[in-house]
């Protein structure tokens, strides 16, 4: 394969990570790998990234590679990555937050795999590296798949420890949702049903960051607000799911989906305001009948457990089908998130 057939760009989009964005652009430049473009997008940081990212552009990669720099307004991280997206040139593309970090053989890992069976994603399990990027722990590749039927799926949706053919993104019309977090869950929920054509690879390679005082941390101790809660991106991926796959495997995209709403609303509104809980609990109702109205017989919730999946989870969702069938989601939903 030549380097133009194999060229995989990779999108960083920044903000405020000035303290962190070098060892993540070196890290890219250190690749055993070397066919890539890399597409940093400073998304209207007020601190000095976006000159860091124009020197290292001015420089370019230690091969002759090109590092692109975006300048844009603020508009979150999905518009970071959907503009970086939008730029592409590769044949394959993965995203690369610019608090984190790759291994030297991450590209050569995961690219090559894609490229001997013609797959649309190659995933591999998360490092996780403390603040100061020292070693705390690999992810087991068990916690990413499951069985159903006798075929693998993909439970995870974490966007960034994989890679993906460009096109397969632009065939299904895939992008961020913009001002809403958890973006990674939507976006990955219909990139994991949209294709069989992946493969789990038992490689540590992409290195997350562990930040208490980060996004997903501050939801854990003070609540996730109600506007930033992906009700619009939720329902534009089922959506498309079902556009493309019609009823194929639509009881695993249920049991995906109503995991994601239990740990919304079990996890990231356990400390939000009424409103929100309120707000959250008539949704999942509303969402629920209109597009899985029988999902309490869904063969593969289990309280006994599930394929690599913890008791407890198994345990929540039982629970959240006890609570919506007696109708009495919302009253427990008040009271638990505000013990």
């Amino acid at each position: 394969m030549t380097d133009l057939d194999s060229l995989i760009s990779i999108v960083v989009p920044i903000y405020k990570t000035l303290k962190y964005l070098p060892q993540c652009i070196e890290s890219v430049l250190a690749q055993t790998y070397t066919a890539w473009e890399l597409i940093l997008v400073d998304d209207g940081s007020p601190d000095e990234c976006g000159i860091l990212a124009d020197r290292y552009a001015a420089e370019g990669g230690p091969d002759g590679q090109q590092v692109i720099v975006i300048h844009k307004e603020n508009g979150g991280l999905s518009s970071a990555r959907n503009a970086g997206l939008d730029a592409t040139s590769g044949k394959y593309v993965m995203f690369l937050d610019s608090d984190d970090f790759l291994e030297k053989d991450f590209l050569k890992q995961t690219v090559t795999k894609a490229e001997e069976k013609q797959l649309d994603m190659v995933v591999t399990p998360t490092r996780n590296v403390s603040s100061d990027g020292e070693f705390a722990e690999d992810l087991h590749i068990n916690e990413y798949w499951r069985t159903f039927g006798g075929k693998e799926f993909l439970i995870r949706y974490n966007v960034t420890p994989r890679i993906y053919r460009t096109q397969f993104l632009r065939d299904k019309a895939l992008k961020f949702s913009d001002g809403e977090l958890m973006e990674d869950v939507v976006f990955c929920l219909a990139a994991n049903m949209l294709t069989e054509r992946f493969e789990l690879i038992n490689y540590h390679g992409y290195c997350y960051r562990l930040n208490p005082t980060g996004i997903v941390g501050s939801f854990k101790k003070s609540g996730i607000p109600d506007n930033r809660i992906p009700y619009r991106g939720l329902r534009e991926s089922i959506k498309l799911v079902r556009k493309y796959n019609g009823k194929d495997n639509d009881r695993i995209l249920e049991y995906c989906v109503v995991r994601i709403l239990v740990t919304i609303l079990f996890v990231f509104c356990r400390k939000s305001d009424t409103a929100t809980v309120r707000h959250m609990c008539s949704y999942t109702q509303k969402l629920l009948e209109e597009f899985f109205p029988d999902f309490i017989h869904n063969p593969y919730f289990s309280v006994f457990g599930e394929e690599n999946v913890p008791r407890f989870q198994s345990i929540a969702v039982w629970l959240f089908k006890v609570l919506y069938r007696t109708k009495l989601l919302m009253p427990f939903a008040l009271v638990y998130t505000r013990v």
